[in-house]
């Protein structure tokens, strides 16, 4: 370059290195001789931002980003890079613009992909924290029909139908645009055709706080239900359960949640039962959220102190491996998700009972206007237990639907 210092461009190529092995500190500061040198590229700019980006020097990024921006051969990536530096100063407006400035006849196919990806979290994230009142009515009915395996005395009838509905509505109050409370309640029926057959309402009440970034979210729920049987059989429940979710890239999903129980609980045939119950659980995820396919992978260790004549520690463990195809079909979605699942119950030192399941699950469902879904539902459920009354297999064909209200004032 004519006027350049030639030590500036020693400078810039040490920089180069140094960017390349990651000393984006010493980097930086090569650029600046050589900058001062009189030496100036979109491609040093580039660097330069990235480099304070790593360093979490946000303002001097967005600057370095700027300049690269206005050679149009640097622009969308600057756009990209942009839109990150936005996202980690929590400003997802704006995030939003930079991103829609990124063309897909100009920009490199992997720019591109990334800044679609990039948007489409955002959006997920906005209308995450956008409604401050939110209203679910979910419901469900159709048959089922169980073949008993090498037993007949199975505790789940033959055959009938059934109707479920159930309804979430929560008041989301925001402080900081990345938190959010919830004061949320939820109620839940099922009524089976079977005259034996459970007849279940169960009520919720709790609170919600959590937050979201681009890679952790966090979340503490405290809540009280209460679980009905029948007028002689009930279950109360007071829940504590923090949850931490990191996600690594948009394909990598880690999720931890410890949960605090206390139950009280009254059944016809005991006498009332009381206790606490610790469980852990841990999940991996992989694979595209909204299509594609995702592997998921879970472990749950439960730990139950009952006291009902004596103490006696219940600690079942649980182990689910999933595998989910989803995909656009007929102008909805369809799912198809396979599960193993696998679990032991012990009392004490001896193991009581031990289950597996094998279930296939096909849906497809379509939106019906901003407000309404339909679905339809086809899962097949096959049980081995030890206990040979708990051992059978199921049919059932379900038809959903979902009504959604969301209000913002805002």
């Amino acid at each position: 370059m004519a006027g350049t210092d030639p030590d500036s461009v020693v400078a810039l190529r040490q920089g180069n290195a140094l960017f390349g092995n990651g000393e984006y500190e010493q980097a930086v500061a090569a650029y600046l001789v050589a900058l001062r040198g009189g030496f100036r590229s979109s491609l040093l700019f580039h660097n330069m931002g990235v480099s304070f980006y790593r360093m979490q020097r946000f303002s001097e990024a967005k600057a370095a980003f700027n300049k690269s921006s206005q050679d149009m051969a640097f622009f969308d990536l600057a756009m990209l890079n942009l839109a990150l530096v936005a996202v980690r100063e929590n400003n997802l407006g704006k995030a939003v613009k930079y991103l829609q400035a990124v063309d897909a006849q100009r920009s490199p196919e992997r720019v591109y992909t990334a800044a679609q990806t990039l948007l489409q979290r955002i959006n997920s994230e906005q209308a995450l924290r956008a409604e401050p009142l939110i209203l679910f009515v979910f419901g469900s009915f159709g048959y089922e029909d169980t073949g008993v395996s090498d037993n007949q005395d199975t505790v789940t009838p033959e055959g009938n139908s059934f109707t479920d509905l159930s309804a979430y509505g929560a008041w989301r109050g925001l402080g900081r645009s990345a938190h959010y409370l919830d004061i949320f309640g939820t109620a839940y029926v099922l009524e089976n055709s079977e005259q034996n057959a459970i007849g279940l309402k169960l009520a919720t009440a709790g609170l919600e706080w959590g937050g979201a970034g681009m890679a952790w979210s966090r979340k503490l729920s405290a809540s009280y239900s209460r679980m009905a049987l029948n007028d002689k059989n009930y279950q109360s429940s007071l829940e504590l359960m923090p949850w931490l979710r990191w996600r690594a890239n948009r394909r990598h999903t880690f999720t931890w949640r410890y949960q605090w129980q206390w139950q009280q609980s009254l059944a016809q045939e005991f006498d009332s039962t009381r206790g606490e119950r610790h469980r852990a659980r841990f999940s991996f995820r992989y694979g595209r959220p909204l299509h594609g396919t995702r592997l998921i992978a879970e472990w749950e260790e439960n730990k139950r102190d009952l006291f009902v004549d004596a103490i006696a520690v219940y600690a079942p463990r649980r182990w689910l491996w999933r595998a989910e195809y989803r995909a656009p079909l007929f102008s909805g979605n369809a799912t198809l998700r396979l599960d193993y699942r696998r679990s032991e119950d012990n009392l004490g030192d001896r193991t009581e009972r031990q289950d597996e399941r094998r279930i296939a699950v096909w849906r497809w469902e379509r939106a019906l206007g901003k407000a309404f879904e339909f679905g339809v539902e086809y899962e097949y459920f096959s049980q081995d237990s030890t206990q040979a009354v708990y051992t059978f297999d199921r049919h059932r064909l379900s038809l959903l639907w979902t009504w959604q209200y969301l209000h913002n004032k805002r």
